[in-house]
Formats: structure tokens, C-alpha cells, sequence
């Protein structure tokens, strides 16, 4: 579908029509999970708040207004819900997806002391990722997460945040550079 056809179904939500309702949501509602779980990594929490999000454009839909991106008005409106609901840090790197990715047969491989270094190692560098991460205000992880996870243009992070495209690229570039000195310093504290 297209971004008029979502404009047709958001107008026709201003007026209470219901279907239009469903078909925003089977048209944007993949898209908010992936966002949403990008956000916390709490499917559950982010399911609840894609349904309250639809239930609250449908209980107030006579006060909506218009939209110029309802794509980034949606996930504005997912973002804040989710923060209204929890105070989880927005991007961590799971150890378990490492060890999750070994079968039993690697154990028993030639090669398992190797394995295990190499998971060793991938720990460390991600724990210490998540630590540079920790150095971010909340504002820039969601920034960082946009443009380098759902490759979004300067142009869609400035709308979903409500700022200007310089704005935009100023925090990326400050948030890398943080990232950059943090990473490093938490190696070299660490090694």
C-alpha cells in the first residue's frame, strides 16, 4: 500500500471509520513491532502498546489532526507509549543469541576450545558495546538505532523526533563520536 493510501485510511479515521482503523494497523503494524522491539526487547510490551496505540486513535479519533508522515507519526506515538509503560534501555546485545547459535555437535567438534574462545571473545566485545551504549542519552540510542538498524534517511529521523535534518545529523554524529571514545575507553579499562 501506498503512503496516499494510508492518508485515505487516516482520513476516514478522523470521521470513526472502524475498517480504516484495521487497515492502518495490517499496514503499519509489522513495521511498529520491528520499531517497537528496537525500543525494548519486551515482545509482549510491545505488542500491548501497538494495541493501545490503535485503540487510542480510535477513541480519539475526532481530535486527530493531520498528518504529513503517519508512518513516523505512529512511531512517535509507539515510542512514547512504551516509555510511558517501562524505563528499559532502548539497544543491548544479547549474549544468549551467541550461545543460542551453537549446536551440540560444535562441542564435540576438534575445533570446541576454539568455539569457546571465540564466544569468549564475542562476549566481551558485545559487553563492552553495551557499555559504550550505556554513554548515550536515551535520544541518541533511538537516533543510532534509526539510521544504523531500520535505515532510515536523515529526513524520516527528523520528523519521528520532531527536529530538524541538521538536528538530526548533529546528534548521529555526537552519539558516534561518544561511541567511539566510549569503546574505547572500555577497552582499554577492561583489557
Amino acid at each position: 500500500m501506498s503512503r496516499i493510501e494510508g492518508k485515505k485510511y487516516w482520513t476516514e479515521l478522523q470521521k470513526g471509520n472502524v475498517e480504516s482503523l484495521g487497515k492502518l494497523y495490517d499496514l503499519y503494524a509489522d513495521e511498529l513491532f520491528i520499531f517497537g522491539m528496537s525500543v525494548t526487547k519486551d515482545k509482549t510490551s510491545v505488542m500491548d502498546g501497538i494495541h493501545d496505540l490503535f485503540l487510542n486513535l480510535f477513541k480519539y479519533h475526532r481530535t486527530l489532526g493531520e498528518v504529513k508522515n503517519i508512518k513516523s507519526y505512529l512511531f512517535l506515538s509507539l515510542k512514547r507509549t512504551l516509555h510511558k509503560k517501562s524505563k528499559l534501555k532502548i539497544i543491548t546485545v544479547d549474549d544468549t543469541e551467541i550461545l543460542n547459535s551453537i549446536s551440540t555437535n560444535d562441542l564435540n567438534s576438534p575445533s570446541c576450545e576454539s568455539n569457546i574462545i571465540n564466544i569468549e571473545h564475542s562476549c566481551f566485545i558485545k559487553e563492552k558495546v553495551n557499555r559504550a551504549m550505556n554513554l548515550l542519552s536515551q535520544n541518541q540510542q533511538e537516533v543510532l538505532n534509526m539510521r544504523y538498524t531500520e535505515e532510515q534517511s536523515y529526513e524520516e529521523i527528523a520528523q519521528t523526533m520532531s527536529v530538524s535534518i541538521s538536528s538530526a545529523r548533529t546528534i548521529i554524529y555526537r552519539a558516534l563520536k561518544i561511541l567511539r571514545g566510549g569503546v574505547l575507553t572500555v577497552l582499554f579499562t577492561f583489557l
